[in-house]
Parts: structure tokens; sequence; C-alpha cells
């Protein structure tokens, strides 16, 4: 049973993403996140986030900043693939 639990996936526990919504509010160039989704398969944890940024940087500023994010949950939870969604907004 216990090796079956292993090949399924699962949602992340809470404690973890909180971790990736403290870490996202961190960033002041985020405007926004949504569809922030999360699984377990096996041994390694999937994270895939979408996050909104100003409209105006240029794609190699929004993709620091997306690199940034990844590099502090990889800190933590090194077996994280992190997958970041960069999408447009409008800052008024």
């Amino acid at each position: 049973k216990e090796a079956m639990q292993m090949l399924m996936d699962h949602a992340l526990p809470e404690e973890m993403l909180e971790y990736v919504r403290e870490c996202i509010n961190q960033q002041s160039q985020v405007a926004g996140f949504h569809d922030l989704k999360s699984r377990r398969s096996g041994n390694i944890e999937y994270i895939q986030i979408h996050l909104e940024l100003d409209g105006e940087l240029k794609l190699n500023q929004a993709h620091k900043i997306g690199d940034a994010l990844v590099d502090k949950i990889r800190q933590r939870y090194p077996r994280a693939e992190v997958i970041i969604h960069h999408d447009p907004v409008t800052i008024a």
C-alpha cells in the first residue's frame, strides 16, 4: 500500500504552498499571481504559478524575476520543479 501511495500524485502540503505564497508576495515587482497548482509524484514536487507582471517589462527582466522566485523556492525545497508562467498585466 505504501509503495502504491508513492506512485500516486498528491497535492503538496498547505505549509509548503504557504511558503510559496510568501515568496511570491516578497517580490516587489510581482503585481499578483493566480493558478498556483501543485502535486507530488514520487519524490518530486511540482509547482506551477502564473505571475502577473507589469506588461511594460522587457522579457529578460520578467524572467529574472521568475528565476529569482524559483531559486528562493528551491533553496528550501531542492527537489521542486517550479514552472513560472509570466502573465503581462497593466499597472495603473
